[in-house]
């Protein structure tokens, strides 16, 4: 295979990747859906060498599993596992709001701002998938704004297991979309008032709310 060739094959497998994750992050693939190879190749107009191997880098993240009898899929959250992701985000993102509040870049909260408009405007138009991506924003926001690039990196790597946590949560329970939206307002009016206690309580809050709904989301297993 000549160089060009391998270039043009990596460009497509990292769009086909992007694109595929964006669809499970946001929840427009559902966990535990089923990924054909061959569906998605003609979907995206190319051999399924692509398609296996941007699936390959989603399993490597977990966000698609490699089943034996099924094939790939969507991967699902079990108990265990969300409430682990939340015990880590316990933890950390209480911390990066009180620092965004007390020492962040507060010429870029601004950021946060357009999120809470534009989660407004999802809200309005009842877009489940619009405002999980929205929602995952705000957050990464936060840690961006954070000044910490350790704090920061943590819980990029974090993300996209949180994310499929968010999208559990809005599935199961879409009423959960008007609380959270409120929840992010409250977040940055503290933030904007410089009140880093307060910002780091809100958000305590805010994912204890999440942790409530763990044991009605999540099976204990999947088999």
């Amino acid at each position: 295979m000549s160089l060009a060739n391998n270039g043009y094959r990596q460009t497509t497998t990292t769009i086909i990747y992007h694109q595929l994750k964006t669809a499970v992050t946001s929840g427009t693939l559902r966990p535990g859906e089923k990924l054909v190879e061959a569906d998605l190749a003609e979907k995206f107009g190319v051999s399924r060498t692509p398609i296996r191997e941007a699936l390959k880098m989603l399993e490597k993240e977990k966000l698609v599993i490699n089943s034996p009898y099924k094939g790939f899929l969507v991967a699902r959250v079990c108990r265990a596992e969300a409430q682990k992701i939340y015990e880590v985000r316990a933890v950390l993102e209480p911390l990066a709001a009180r620092l965004v509040a007390e020492r962040g870049q507060k010429n870029k909260i601004v950021l946060l701002e357009d999120c809470l408009t534009e989660a407004d405007s999802a809200l309005r138009e009842r877009d489940m998938f619009q405002l999980i991506v929205i929602n995952s924003r705000f957050h990464r926001v936060i840690a961006e704004l954070s000044g910490n690039e350790y704090l920061q990196d943590i819980l990029n790597n974090l993300q996209h297991l949180v994310d499929l946590t968010r999208v559990s949560n809005f599935i199961a329970v879409p009423e959960r979309m008007v609380a959270v939206v409120a929840e992010h307002i409250g977040i940055y009016e503290a933030i904007v008032a410089g009140d880093g206690i307060g910002a780091a309580e809100r958000v305590t809050a805010h994912i204890a709310g999440a942790i409530k709904l763990v044991p009605k989301i999540y099976p204990e297993t999947f088999w």
